[in-house]
């Protein structure tokens, strides 16, 4: 084999070496994408919480909440209706809540997936003033997430919300409405939560879904040292103590 016709070969052998190279990189990439999404969508243990010394500052009183006659824990679920991990949380929180019979749940919608998102919130919250907003609150999170009116009025009717009084309540009360969401959101950003879904049970605060077994673990801890600090820093702060 000359000089001449070694050089193609030479050039070949490389650029197949180079394909070869770049496929194995991709397949090492796809790999830890598929478990990164596989780690979201299928959490393993109980992540550790970040611990806060004053809690009871989350309490709102335009943000919903449903509680049985009697209960020794409160949870406040930030989340998003338009977030996918708060609808996949949504639906384990709802039933641990149910099987333990002893939470109370205040629903903080934190917005930040637009103005569509805000619509569903507000419209949900609205619904407390005829005494549906668990339902409406299921129908949306379970619902489709086109959250224009038309789908809003149909996802209402699902729920046995009335859809002209909804709006004439959310305009009625559409100031206090506002208020509450921009409290959640600096509550949200105080407590650096970095995004949705977020759980706030007694003094943890849970980042990130959680499945159906890390809820009960988690409730259970919560309960295990709901006891909080004497010094709770100043009134209008929420605090963390770690991480």
């Amino acid at each position: 084999m000359t000089t001449e016709t070694a050089k193609p070969e030479l050039i070949r052998g490389r650029w197949r070496s180079i394909k070869l190279l770049a496929a194995m990189l991709a397949l090492v990439v796809g790999a830890q994408l598929l478990l990164l999404a596989r780690s979201r969508l299928m959490p393993p243990g109980l992540p550790d919480p970040v611990l806060l010394t004053s809690p009871e500052q989350l309490a709102d009183p335009v943000a919903p909440s449903r509680a049985p006659p009697r209960y020794d824990l409160t949870i406040y679920v930030f989340s998003d209706y338009q977030c996918p991990s708060c609808r996949l949380l949504h639906k384990d929180l709802e039933k641990a809540v149910s099987d333990d019979g002893r939470v109370r749940l205040v629903y903080k919608d934190w917005v930040i997936f637009g103005d569509r998102s805000r619509r569903a919130a507000r419209l949900a919250i609205a619904a407390q003033w005829q005494g549906r907003h668990a339902a409406m609150n299921d129908v949306l999170m379970r619902g489709t997430t086109g959250f224009d009116d038309t789908s809003l009025a149909a996802q209402a009717a699902r729920s046995g919300t009335d859809w002209q009084r909804l709006l004439v309540d959310l305009d009625a009360h559409r100031g206090d409405i506002d208020a509450s969401l921009e409290r959640t959101d600096r509550e949200a950003r105080l407590l650096n939560i970095g995004g949705t879904p977020a759980l706030v049970m007694g003094n943890r605060l849970f980042v990130g879904r959680l499945g159906a077994d890390q809820i009960k673990q988690a409730i259970a801890s919560a309960r295990r040292g709901q006891i909080v600090p004497a010094d709770n820093g100043p009134a209008s702060d929420i605090n963390r103590t770690g991480g």
